[in-house]
């Protein structure tokens, strides 16, 4: 037995040494695998990857509505470029502080974009930027005009007469209508930097130029008959910006100086009313102008529990550009200029502060005047006299806001927002008009309005598994209306008052329902299933005669995620979205009897399915998105009064379909190297009524510019390589 016991504990001690010399020699091995795959986490960190990117894209057809933004408006080949380098000894722990990048993407298309910075970490960083987008809006746009987007001057051709109101153009005149690109494109300039004097001191500035060009289309009803012009935009806006900023162990403050100055190449847009008249102005430009501001922001930390923040700024924006070249005619102006001057004053402080781990408190106060001091003159002379009106407001904002932890499940919250308005002009417009009675009104058709809102949420945790959120808000807002109110847009002899109940819904009394809710469930590690609701009711009370009487908007989202593996993810989404507003309108102000209803509502319908795989253990990727949505707009008319009136009914709907599908897929030939691919459908389908006004059909009240639905069908393909280096 002793001798067995003795085996025994032989044989135990010799697996028991050569288990530890096996894991004596095996350590530097698993340690070493560990270190390595650290490494490579900690240099993704440390050392941030450069990559150029080449390739090629194509275009089936012409569509500027789908190459609104991209840049991908005409068909045929595209060149992709992007780009991204990094380099310093600041990376890759090489010892030192200095870093630098240069960055590029979308260089073969209109929507580019570049920018270069070099700094040495934690004392100074200097940086230029540049970004370009070309903004298409037009789909067939005709014009018999001479000129280009941009210009401001349009001539007919030789021949071509004169254009008529309410009536076709004749064949000869047809035969002189172009097809013209309508776009405008912006072009961003930008410099920045910063210095750091210590820990807390700090310097930033940065100046960025915005030089817009091309044409937007603009609705002309003066000289040339009402026509479709192309409007000039040849701006450029300089923005500059210097701040000193402080940040200690405690508190933070930040001091701003920022300033943009506003240019427009052109005083007027001219058009001619016939090939024989010399060019007229159809409509002025927007002016010179110059805008300045100084910030303060801080905040202080009087312990973990409770912080302050805050911030005041004060801005005066100028508009003293001469009237000259900005009209024509024997039209005698009060001044050379407007000699505009706005002052604007802001102010907010936000108190946070945790009575208990369970329990915060959130309030703040916010102030904000607009003082337009420009002064108020009669301009033109007899019926069509009228009077600028020096809009100002002032507004106060109150919120505070509880959160009560209830248990590490259950959380709820409870807040209080009001907000008062008043608005005001400092030139009394109706004492300016000699020989003229107004009746005393204000400039304001709502001189004041109170807000008050009550709003109430909780979440709840399930298991771990089902999160559920629920919240309700109520608000009224009272508005009070001036009965005399002088509203300077009528002509001068007319009745200057609105008829009542009149007023802007975003101005008149209201009280608002709001009911939100939501509840995500994952059913299984691989299964997510949410769902999002919200539902409101505007009640415009005091629109008793005519006006806004009542809004509503729901909203449901769905949405469910599948992640079987690592490899593989599906997922699905819905959307439906409804609004609808009711009105009452009068015939005439001076027959209030004489009141019809109409009823106007939106619909959005979406849904979309999209994946993501990875093969070849992760060498290869593929990702797929597909979309469709449904939108429609109705408006729906009712004359109680005149009930045979063929105005009863409904107007035909404004619908849009679209659909998307996009497929994209990366192979990866070795650490450094992959080849993407991809493909992308959109089909856009539109009817809209409105665009029967633009055909040379009668009954036509313009001259035709033959605009039709952006309706279009493209296809997409490209193939990319891309390296990567570190």
């Amino acid at each position: 037995m002793k001798t067995q016991s003795c085996d025994f504990t032989q044989a135990s001690l010799t697996r028991a040494v050569r288990l530890a010399l096996l894991a004596m020699f095996a350590a530097p091995g698993l340690a070493a695998a560990a270190d390595e795959k650290m490494d490579e986490d900690v240099k993704a960190l440390v050392c941030p990857t450069s990559y150029l990117e080449i390739g090629a894209l194509h275009v089936s057809d012409d569509a500027p509505k789908f190459g609104e933004y991209n840049g991908l408006n005409d068909s045929g080949g595209y060149l992709v470029g992007n780009f991204g380098l990094s380099g310093g000894d600041g990376n890759c722990r090489s010892g030192g502080a200095f870093r630098w990048q240069v960055n590029g993407s979308n260089l073969g298309t209109t929507s580019r974009s570049l920018d270069a910075s070099v700094a040495e970490q934690g004392k100074w960083n200097i940086g230029i930027s540049f970004d370009q987008m070309r903004h298409y809006t037009t789909t067939g746009y005709q014009t018999p005009y001479r000129g280009s987007p941009g210009d401001n001057h349009f001539r007919l051709p030789p021949g071509y007469g004169a254009p008529a109101n309410n009536a076709a153009p004749t064949a000869a005149q047809l035969a002189t209508f172009r097809d013209v690109d309508v776009y405008n494109e912006r072009k961003n300039y930008g410099l920045n930097g910063s210095y750091a004097f210590n820990e807390e001191w700090s310097v930033k500035a940065g100046f960025k130029r915005i030089d817009q060009s091309g044409a937007k289309l603009f609705n002309a009803s003066s000289s040339p008959g009402r026509a479709l012009l192309m409007n000039p935009t040849e701006y450029q806006t300089d923005m500059y910006n210097i701040a000193l900023n402080y940040v200690g162990e405690n508190a933070y403050a930040s001091l701003e100086y920022r300033a943009s100055l506003f240019k427009n190449d052109n005083r007027a847009l001219w058009a001619a009313a016939s090939d024989a008249a010399a060019p007229t102005v159809v409509a002025s430009q927007m002016p010179d102008n110059d805008f300045h501001q100084v910030n303060f922001t801080g905040g202080y930390s009087f312990s973990p529990r409770t912080k302050l923040t805050g911030g005041f700024s004060y801005g005066w924006n100028t508009q003293t550009q001469n009237f000259s070249g900005s009209y024509s005619g024997a039209l005698v102006l009060p001044r050379k200029d407007l000699d505009g001057d706005v002052r604007t004053t802001q102010a907010d402080l936000r108190l946070t502060h945790q009575f208990t781990p369970a329990l915060n408190l959130s309030t703040g106060y916010k102030y904000n005047e607009r003082d337009n001091k420009t002064d108020a003159f009669l301009w033109g002379a007899g019926a069509d006299a009228t009077v600028n009106a020096p809009m100002s407001h002032k507004r106060n904002q109150f919120d505070a806001k509880l959160t009560y932890r209830i248990d590490k499940r259950q959380r709820a919250d409870v807040s209080y927002d009001y907000e008062k308005i008043e608005r005001w002009c400092n030139d009394s417009l109706y004492k300016r008009q000699t020989g003229q009675s107004y009746r005393g009104g204000g400039c304001a058709q709502v001189p004041e309005s109170d807000e008050h809102k009550l709003s109430a949420g909780y979440k709840l945790a399930i298991l771990d598994t089902v999160n559920f959120n629920a919240s309700y808000t109520w608000a009224d807002r009272d508005s009070d209306v001036d009965p005399l109110f002088w509203n300077p847009m009528h002509r001068t002899g007319a009745n200057h008052l609105d008829a009542p109940g009149w007023v802007a819904f975003f101005q008149s009394s209201r009280r608002q329902d709001v009911y939100k809710t939501g509840v995500n469930w994952q059913v299984t590690p691989e299964i997510e299933l949410g769902l999002n609701a919200r539902h409101s009711r505007d009640d415009y009370y005091d629109a008793d005669v005519v006006g806004v009487q009542k809004g509503r908007t729901t909203g449901v989202d769905l949405y469910a995620n599948f992640n079987p593996s690592e490899e593989m993810s599906y997922g699905a989404w819905a959307s439906y979205q409804k609004r609808d507003r009711d009105m009452r309108s009068s015939a005439s102000n001076a027959n209030l009897n004489q009141i019809w209803h109409n009823a106007l509502d939106d619909k959005d319908n979406s849904f979309g399915l999209f994946g993501k795989q990875k093969l070849l253990d992760g060498k290869l990727v593929f990702s797929e998105d597909f979309s469709y949505s449904f939108n429609k707009t109705g408006y729906k008319t009712k004359l109680p009064y005149d009930p045979a009136n063929a105005n009863n009914g409904s107007l035909p709907d404004i619908k849009s379909r679209l659909t998307q599908f996009r497929l994209n897929a990366t192979y990866h030939v070795d650490k450094t190297s992959s080849i993407g691919a991809g493909y992308l459908y959109q089909k856009l389908r539109s009817n809209d009524y409105y665009y029967d006004m633009y055909d040379a059909a009668p009954p036509i009240l313009a001259l035709p510019a033959y605009l039709q639905e952006p309706n279009y069908r493209v296809h997409a393909v490209y193939l990319t390589y891309r390296y990567s280096f570190q």
